[in-house]
């Protein structure tokens, strides 16, 4: 009987540790998935605002560049052969710069030492 009792006992025990595990686990991925959520919103906010400033930029470029030839068409030209060549080295780097970072961001968010 006592023995019984017992075994009753331990495997409520197991079965409040499992679901005990179960909810941490749950909170963790929760807890994963908003910090990667904000960071990856945080991110895209950094891209936005460097493409607007980026914008704004080859605007000013462009004018100053059509001042000192005296052709706002062949400025345009010349940028666009700028940004062209700038956008084909960021497609040829792509893994380096951009796969190779987020995968470095991720691993630093999923696998660091948590205090």
């Amino acid at each position: 009987m006592e023995t019984e009792m017992k075994t009753d006992q331990i495997t409520q025990q197991i079965s409040e540790y499992v679901n005990l595990r179960a909810d941490a686990f749950k909170l963790k991925m929760a807890e994963d998935l908003s910090t990667t959520l904000s960071s990856m919103f945080g991110v895209l906010l950094f891209v936005l605002l460097v493409t607007v400033a980026g914008l704004f930029f080859t605007t000013a470029l462009t004018l100053w560049l059509a001042m000192l030839i005296g052709s706002l068409t062949w400025a345009l030209v010349i940028m666009g052969a700028l940004l062209l060549i700038a956008s084909a080295v960021v497609f040829v780097r792509r893994d380096r710069l951009i796969t190779d970072a987020l995968v470095a961001m991720f691993c630093r968010k999923f696998f660091s030492p948590k205090e």
